[in-house]
């Protein structure tokens, strides 16, 4: 057991069961981390890490200790299960990058995060933390706007905030010994209670259009990477999962003269691009790779490759890469010599 209530790092070497480079490297231990956290090889060499998590109800607890300075990365993440806030405390003192706002997070400091926006923490010595994920529909209920929340930290050295850090290593206590399901439940819910009064009280939250601002295109546009052959990916899909409305992502794109559907399509068409000019795929015909990339159409995918790149898919396919660069060089097809470029980009990185 790992004995947070005394905040050790020194006498629980015993409780790294395994290394870091272990844990950078085998998919069932990044696996217990979840998809989204990265360590990066700044630690020591031979150090150790130890995790754990438990969930309960809709809520998540997780301790992490490391015998080693380390930074580590939390990358956005737009799951299936929707949108998450993170109350975070550490037991050292930290910098904490959560956007482009960077804290010093105290000992037995709380502060909040969100799944959707990349935070670090960057650490000077052995250290452990603990880690409350909260949905965002469960936060909603305690606090009418959890958007606010974000970057915020609870001053360890205020009441309110003290009884919050009290709270959070409680519910971890009742976790790690089995009774999550009850007295963590109950831990949490008064947490989440305290925490409400903590917002309340804050005479520096955020403005409601910083918060928005912090969803960008740019983590609108890592969504669709990683959803861009998921044929159901829409305007829709996307704002839900990651909490605006789909006027609010329209604009968002606007003001990059880009629509994006259009940037849905685009990636997709750029994909399809590549793989019919790889030989890995000259086993699947044209409409398997247009499927592949999430079209669910073959003749939507036929008239907006001629569309895009000048050239219908079956004839750009048997095209030597000398005939598409005369074609590029001659212009005579538009924005073709783009895709050659990109074509040659990719083939030589």
């Amino acid at each position: 057991m790992v004995r947070f209530s005394a905040w050790p790092t020194s006498d629980i070497d015993s409780d790294f069961s395994h290394s870091i480079d272990e844990w950078r490297r085998d998919p069932e231990l990044l696996n217990s981390f979840g998809e989204c956290f990265r360590v990066r090889p700044t630690y020591a060499r031979g150090a150790r890490m130890f995790h754990k998590t438990v969930q309960f109800d809709d809520l998540f607890i997780s301790a992490t200790a490391a015998s080693s300075p380390l930074v580590h990365d939390c990358i956005p993440s737009f799951a299936e299960g929707g949108r998450r806030f993170f109350l975070l405390m550490p037991n050292r003192p930290r910098y904490l990058d959560i956007g482009a706002q960077r804290v010093v997070q105290r000992a037995g400091e709380c502060a909040i995060a969100d799944s959707t926006i990349a935070h670090t923490a960057a650490y000077s010595q052995p250290h452990a933390s603990i880690c409350l994920s909260i949905p965002a529909a469960t936060l909603s209920h305690y606090v009418p706007e959890p958007d606010r929340l974000v970057g915020m930290r609870f001053a360890s050295d205020g009441t309110l905030s003290r009884l919050l850090s009290m709270l959070l290593l409680s519910v971890w206590t009742s976790a790690e010994a089995g009774a999550a399901r009850g007295d963590g439940r109950r831990g949490a819910d008064a947490l989440l209670r305290v925490m409400a009064c903590c917002y309340a009280r804050s005479p520096s939250r955020p403005a409601a259009s910083e918060s928005a601002a912090r969803v960008s295109c740019e983590q609108i546009k890592q969504l669709i990477d990683m959803e861009i052959r998921n044929p159901e990916l829409s305007v829709q899909l996307i704002a839900q999962r990651v909490g605006v409305t789909t006027r609010y992502l329209q604009l968002l794109f606007a003001r990059e003269q880009e629509c994006v559907s259009q940037y849905i399509k685009r990636e997709r068409l750029l994909g399809c691009l590549l793989d019919l000019r790889d030989s890995d795929f000259d086993h699947q015909s044209i409409t398997e790779i247009a499927f592949s990339w999430g079209f669910n159409s073959a003749a939507h995918f036929s008239s907006s490759f001629k569309k895009e790149f000048g050239l219908n898919a079956r004839d750009y396919r048997a095209c030597t890469r000398g005939d598409l660069e005369a074609l590029g060089a001659t212009g005579e097809e538009g924005t073709l010599m783009e895709a050659v470029l990109l074509l040659n980009h990719h083939r030589t990185h």
